[in-house]
């Protein structure tokens, strides 16, 4: 016990032993009032001669234990003051014998301090106060007009020694008590602080060294509290041990189900993306087979459209062949149509020319009629009129004419005409051929294509139900992936729990010294 702290927790146990002592002391001498007032001197007339010294005594022990509780002083005058009770219960009664048996009683109390000090001091109080009372009773002496009488039956020497040596006898007898209860007082003591210590402290390797025993019982107890020190920091080591051991592997298994979770995590990640993807392919496999059979369809319709083009073309080319065989018939008639205007202009020509002469023939008449004079009056008018004749069939020749050239520029440009519509005919028909051959060949290459599109939508219908089987076990991986996630995120959850145990377990015992 050589830590000041255990010195000073020591002292503060003691001294609250002993403040609560002097406090059971002090209801002791309060308690003696009632009596001292009114019991005991009932029928004796000593009520004053006891009730003013009592007062005073409880005054000052209450003094002493408010101010200075728990310290020597406060022990002695309330050692002395209980003497002082015992002194004046005595009196009161004129020395009764049976009053005497007090003084034992209030040295049986004062062991309550375990402080031998206090009986020796109260054996000599008394030894004193019966050693002065002897001559003061002999003397006949009076104490407020009472007689002052502490031996009832006899008083003598004789009686007073026989009295110290009761006195002296129980007070060695209570010494040695007294100091047997406070050594007990001081190992139970010392223990309790030692043994408070190492809880507050979380030590077990405190020592009982300085403890010392004073009886073999005492001994063997302070023994078998060492041996149980010693085993439980024998047991406390182990379990550190054990609690960093277990909070090692469970931050192991805490490590390596994290680890098994995070690639589970991604695991079940690649597989969604590869069952999305699945699942994306057999939408794209079903689009692309609802659209092969929507081809293969409108392949099927193309083929039809072809061949009724092919009819719709022969019939074209039997048109533009009857076309051009009626442009050439036109053609020909054109051509004898030019033929005739020709002969028509001959013709016309040949009466312009007459009309001019005419008209030349015309006016030379009228010029002889002219010379004629009267005579050649009525021949000058036929002959203007024959000239007016002959201007008109001029200007009516000359209209023919000009309206024959203009049917015969019309006739040349139909007939130019007629014969690019041929040469185009022509063309239309060669490019009616090709297109007919054309269009066998695509009608030939949409039904190929048509068959083909047939065995793409029945091998991708079959690559669908294969991707939809994979889709599936996917599904039911990523399912199953799952629920071991959750199995391992529960494993995880009670690792995380026994590490935090293992943890508060390992620091719990770290708190502790062994």
């Amino acid at each position: 016990m050589s830590n000041d702290r255990d010195y000073s927790q020591l002292y503060a146990r003691r001294q609250q032993d002993m403040q609560a002592s002097d406090k059971f002391v002090l209801i002791i001498l309060l308690s003696h009032l009632p009596f001292i007032y009114f019991l005991v001197p009932m029928g004796f007339g000593t009520h004053i001669h006891g009730a003013i010294p009592a007062t005073l005594a409880c005054l000052s022990s209450f003094f002493v234990y408010k101010t200075m509780p728990g310290t020597l002083a406060s022990r002695s005058i309330m050692t002395v003051s209980l003497m002082l009770m015992s002194m004046i219960v005595i009196m009161q009664q004129f020395g009764r014998l049976e009053m005497h048996f007090h003084i034992f009683a209030t040295l049986a109390f004062i062991i309550i301090w375990r402080d031998y000090k206090m009986l020796l001091l109260a054996a000599g109080v008394i030894a004193v106060h019966h050693a002065v009372s002897v001559p003061l009773q002999l003397a006949d002496t009076q104490l407020w007009n009472i007689d002052y009488v502490v031996y009832g039956i006899q008083c003598d020497w004789e009686i007073f020694f026989i009295h110290a040596a009761f006195v002296i006898i129980e007070t060695a007898v209570l010494v040695f008590f007294c100091l047997r209860m406070q050594a007990q007082f001081d190992l139970s003591n010392k223990l309790m602080v030692t043994i408070q210590n190492s809880a507050k402290d979380r030590d077990f390797t405190i020592s009982f060294n300085d403890i010392k025993a004073t009886t073999v019982s005492d001994d063997e107890f302070v023994k078998s509290l060492k041996s149980f020190y010693g085993t439980i920091r024998h047991a406390f080591a182990e379990f550190k041990h054990a609690g960093a051991r277990l909070d090692e592997l469970a931050q192991s298994s805490v490590k390596s189900l994290e680890e098994d979770v995070l690639e589970l995590n991604h695991q079940n990640a690649r597989v969604e993306s590869v069952a999305a993807a699945s699942e994306e392919m057999s939408q794209s496999i079903s689009s692309v087979s609802k659209t092969t059979e929507e081809a293969s369809a409108l392949s099927l319709q193309a083929t039809e459209s072809l061949k009724q083009t092919e009819s719709i073309s022969h019939e074209a080319l039997e048109e533009v062949v009857s076309l051009i065989n009626n442009l050439k018939e036109v053609e020909s008639t054109f051509t004898g149509l030019n033929n005739s205007i020709e002969g028509i202009n001959s013709s016309i020509q040949l009466i312009s020319e007459v009309s001019e002469q005419t008209n030349l023939l015309s006016l030379n008449a009228s010029i002889e009629a002219a010379r004629a004079g009267e005579h050649g009056r009525g021949f000058s008018v036929v002959a203007e009129e024959v000239r007016s004749l002959a201007l008109k069939s001029k200007g009516a020749t000359e209209s023919i004419m000009l309206m024959a050239k203009q049917i015969n520029s019309s006739v040349e440009v139909m007939t130019k005409n007629i014969s690019e519509c041929q040469s185009r005919g022509q063309t239309t028909i060669n490019t009616v051929n090709k297109a007919d051959s054309a269009m066998k060949d695509a009608s030939t290459g949409a039904i190929r294509i048509s068959d083909l599109n047939v065995q793409i939508s029945q091998m991708l219908a079959e690559q669908s139900n294969v991707a939809e089987k994979i889709s599936r076990t996917l599904q039911e991986v990523f399912t199953t992936n799952d629920a071991i996630i959750s199995s391992t995120r529960g494993s995880l959850d009670i690792t995380r729990e026994n590490q935090s145990l293992a943890d508060k377990l390992s620091k719990e015992a770290n708190q502790f010294k062994v």
